[in-house]
């Protein structure tokens, strides 16, 4: 049996009144879930980095579909857990790639890092300072997006 997986990369998390996944590219593949673990997904993170030129630093998110809350994908039970949801829904996963990920403090990460929308967002190119967000109990921090 397979699992037809949607990894969307090359977006932006964005929070206007809910975070979501904006500005993306969608890769779509059937995974053998008899061979699923950690590894297998990150293969194919792996070739998209270096398919498109993404930085190497990346995370996993995904969310159930009945939640609007995105969970890190970080261990083979997280992948578990997304492998039997996908049997019970009989629904396509997707899998949301953070990119440029720099993790320079030591806490756990229970949000993937976001910009503020202000102005309706076309693509995943930003120019001037947008808000960027690391997680909750982090402080925010300008950063120049263009």
């Amino acid at each position: 049996m397979s699992i037809t997986v949607a990894f969307h990369h090359g977006g932006l998390f964005v929070r206007d009144w809910l975070i979501c996944y904006k500005g993306d590219k969608e890769s779509v593949v059937d995974i053998d879930v008899d061979k699923w673990c950690y590894f297998e997904p990150k293969g194919y993170a792996d070739d998209l980095q270096k398919k498109y030129k993404y930085w190497k630093r990346y995370r996993f998110w995904w969310m159930f579909e009945e939640e609007v809350d995105f969970k890190l994908v970080r261990l083979d039970e997280d992948v578990e857990v997304m492998k039997e949801y996908a049997r019970k829904k009989n629904c396509k996963l997707d899998k949301f790639i953070e990119h440029d990920v720099v993790e320079s403090y030591g806490g756990l990460v229970n949000l993937p890092k976001y910009i503020k929308e202000f102005e309706p967002v076309k693509n995943s190119s930003y120019k001037g300072k947008e808000k960027v967000v690391e997680s909750e109990g982090y402080e925010d921090e300008e950063v120049d997006a263009g």
